[in-house]
């Protein structure tokens, strides 16, 4: 008697039957995650309430297959009911973020889902929560195994035949005896991943949203207090076609609130100020501005800032753009560009970069961190004792060697491979003067190249080389406008070899065509000016990790949370509030902070209120693989300290820190806005010329081109 193939070629081990019961309510209390995805606006998934992301998912053990039945059934229900872009049917592994290698995207996992939600760690806990170099996940407390059904669906696809092939596989799983198995067909591409266009300066919502953000901030404030991060207004759509005027509200990962009844009392108050213009829509999503202050000893050090090779670069002289680091650290930075610093008494050479750039290494006391994040670095001359910097990066050094190792030990395997050839061909008889040529040609070829390799990795070998030390630097502070500094100028008096180059900036053509800027930039070398961050205007910059980017200026600051971590400066460079987690610090009347009989920074009792930064964003807008326009990088952790310079190549800001989303479940969890938080080159010399002890109406420039 014929006997139907089992559906499963492995047998499947048992599991709880308790499937998740949540509902598609938005209403109420609840983690920001798992309010998107409530309502899924971007839909990416079959089901009508989708498992919530990020979610932690487990391969099943044993690694369970499916039958070549099983695939085949599951196929054929997909192609009748129209379900475009299945790559392929396999369960034996899962790819996130690249290619879907050999087409695994037919999936089965144990998916944890409901309460309980956590921080994905790597080591160090806090209570529930456990620190990561990425991401956050929705721990849950429901093991809910699921077949997952990857594809690749048009973008145009509205997804209205998904639920009925969904339907139809989980009738099939029944028949054949997995009642408690849930399906979903889902586009991993298509996750909640909204992208921000910059918006007109002259747009009439923009005079709306500044009607209405003060009223906005203080009613954040009276609700979710703290945990809020970012609020501005963008165009805001998943591609730029559809996209839209929408205040953006910032959250913290894995805030919980009632978010439906924060968003309807926002956009309340925008309809006080809204008139007859149509009406300004909110959107509420986990994200965050970076870098954050250090807030105890063991803070961990950033993690997502792996090492790069620069192995070509290590026999060019620095230059703007280039890999920096501080001795004894890990962490990375970029060389802004080289200037004159000019104080009072005397006129430096060196580079500018950002302050958390050229911190205190981690092994530092934690008083000397603390001190140099809240008030900087004193100007007190050359010969100071500010942080020794380097040339590379120690990470981007170590990159480098394993780097050129690696190609060392591939040339040697090409030599060897036509080596063999050679004689192989020979014994065959079957050489000829070409071939032999050839063979000769191509051995001759690797082998100078494994010249140059050997000798890079000599160089490397040699590398990091200190190339100067940290005379001013701002700490994170803001300044009477509520802009951040982050600034900090290096001497580099022992320059020798690696002196300063002819031209402060590549000629660079980085503009997109359709803003009509393409071969029209005016970078000139022979004379350099200052310039000013402009909403709405087009700016570049070359940064260690992301190397040259552009985007444009967006049309209204985002005022980013400040309130628990800055040093206030008032008109005059003056210290006018000191506040680290939520507590105002004492100082004296110099400004310094005073400390306690036990070493740690004396608490004022009260508390000024609620604060906030005032910042530039700059958004990167180009075409990604499938030809139609969302939001790229502009910037990624490494880049910090690049210059922001302007279509005429004159200088016009500081990059500090990067405005990003997240987004997917926790093995895909990532990043994705990656904008970048800018201060206007004003500001930096402003405070610059306080800080050397100019007077504040002296008229000078105390950054000067070399």
């Amino acid at each position: 008697m014929y006997r139907e193939e089992p559906f499963f070629a492995t047998s499947l081990p048992p599991w709880p039957s308790t499937a998740s019961q949540l509902g598609p309510g938005t209403s109420g209390a609840m983690c920001i995650e798992q309010f998107i995805y409530s309502r899924d606006r971007y839909r990416c998934c079959s089901s009508a309430f989708p498992l919530p992301l990020p979610m932690r998912a487990h391969t099943l053990p044993n690694s369970p297959k499916l039958s070549e039945g099983g695939r085949q059934r599951i196929l054929k229900v997909l192609s009748e009911e129209g379900v475009e872009g299945v790559l392929g049917v396999g369960v034996e592994g899962r790819e996130r973020g690249g290619d879907l290698n050999g087409g695994l995207n037919v999936l089965l996992f144990w998916v944890v889902k409901g309460g309980g939600y956590g921080w994905m760690g790597r080591g160090s806990k806090t209570g529930n929560r456990e620190r990561y170099g990425i991401g956050w996940f929705h721990g849950g407390d429901k093991v809910v195994p699921t077949l997952q059904i990857e594809v690749d669906a048009a973008q145009e696809d509205s997804l209205e035949k998904w639920p009925a092939a969904q339907q139809r596989i989980s009738r099939i799983l029944k028949k054949n005896g997995y009642s408690d198995l849930e399906v979903e067909i889902q586009d991993w591409r298509r996750l909640y991943q909204p992208s921000f266009f910059a918006i007109r300066p002259a747009h009439a919502a923009v005079r709306v949203y500044k009607a209405a953000r003060k009223e906005m901030l203080a009613q954040i404030f009276d609700t979710i207090g703290s945990v809020w991060e970012m609020l501005s207004l963008f165009e805001v759509g998943r591609t730029a076609n559809v996209k839209k005027p929408t205040v953006v509200l910032m959250v913290e990962p894995l805030a919980t609130y009632d978010w439906k009844m924060l968003t309807a009392s926002l956009e309340a108050i925008l309809d006080r100020h809204k008139g007859d213009l149509p009406k300004l829509s909110v959107e509420i999503m986990p994200g965050a501005a970076h870098p954050k202050p250090p807030q105890s000893a063991d803070k961990e050090q950033e993690q997502d800032m792996p090492g790069v090779s620069f192995v070509h670069s290590f026999r060019k002289h620095p230059r703007h753009g280039t890999s920096i680091g501080v001795q004894g650290e890990k962490g990375c930075g970029t060389l802004g560009g080289f200037f004159k610093m000019v104080s009072p008494s005397k006129t430096h050479t060196g580079f500018l970069t950002s302050s958390h750039t050229v911190a205190p290494p981690a092994n530092a006391p934690f008083s000397e961190r603390f001190q140099y994040d809240t008030m900087g670095l004193p100007y007190r001359g050359s010969g100071g004792q500010g942080t020794k910097v380097q040339y590379f990066a120690e990470d981007d050094v170590q990159a480098s060697i394993n780097g050129t190792l690696e190609s060392i030990q591939a040339t040697n395997n090409l030599i060897q491979k036509h080596k063999t050839e050679r004689v192989e061909e020979s014994e065959r008889g079957q050489s000829t003067e070409e071939s032999q040529s050839h063979l000769h040609k191509f051995i001759l070829g690797h082998e100078q190249r494994m010249i140059t390799l050997e000798e890079d990795l000599a160089t490397a070998m040699d590398m990091p080389r200190s190339y100067g030390r940290t005379i001013l630097a701002s700490g994170r502070a803001l300044t009477s406008k509520l802009a951040t500094l982050d600034y900090a100028f290096v001497e580099t008096s022992a320059i020798g070899d690696y002196g300063l180059p002819e031209h402060l900036f590549d000629y660079a053509k980085a503009a997109p065509s359709d803003l009509g800027l393409a071969g029209s930039l005016a970078l000139s070398s022979q004379s350099w000016r200052f310039s000013s961050i402009k909403p709405g205007k087009w700016y570049f910059k070359i940064g260690r990790t992301t190397l040259l980017t552009s985007g444009i200026c967006n049309g209204v600051k985002a005022w980013v949370n400040a309130g628990n971590q800055h040093t206030l400066l008032g008109a005059n460079g003056a210290v006018e509030e000191v506040r680290r987690a939520g507590k105002i610090l004492e100082t004296d009347q110099e400004g310094r902070l005073v400390y306690d009989d036990e070493g740690k920074p004396k608490e004022m009792p009260g508390d000024s209120g609620y604060c906030y930064s005032s910042e530039w964003v700059i958004i990167n807008a180009s075409i990604d693989s499938r030809s139609f326009k969302t939001q790229q990088e502009f910037c990624a952790p490494g880049d910090s300290g690049s210059l922001i310079i302007d279509q005429n190549g004159d200088v016009a800001g500081l990059l500090w820190g990067e405005l990003t989303s997240f987004c997917g479940p926790t093995d895909f969890q990532r990043r994705y806005a990656r904008a970048g938080l800018v201060t206007s080159i004003v500001d930096v010399n402003e405070a610059m010329k306080l800080a050397l002890g100019w007077p504040a109406n002296a008229n000078v420039d105390v950054l000067q081109f070399p």
